[in-house]
């Protein structure tokens, strides 16, 4: 049985930035919700936008980048 397709979604940044597309496991994302990019920084979602009828994605995720993660030492 084939898999459904990944969610698919463009990040912005709040100044308007087209930071590319971004294809997640998950199609459940809530502001606040931290996006891990590896050695390239993690983003922080502050809105989400909902797709419009023909828009080649799922969303839109307005995102900033993260505060760096506490080590705790």
């Amino acid at each position: 049985m084939p898999r459904p397709p990944l969610p698919s979604y463009r990040l912005i940044t709040p100044e308007g930035d087209d930071l590319g597309p971004f294809r997640a496991a998950t199609s459940v994302w809530r502001e606040g919700d931290r996006i891990h990019r590896g050695s390239g920084g993690d983003l922080l979602v502050v809105r989400l936008v909902p797709a419009e009828q023909g828009d080649e994605v799922d969303g839109y995720l307005v995102v900033e980048a993260a505060p760096a993660a506490s080590t705790g030492a």
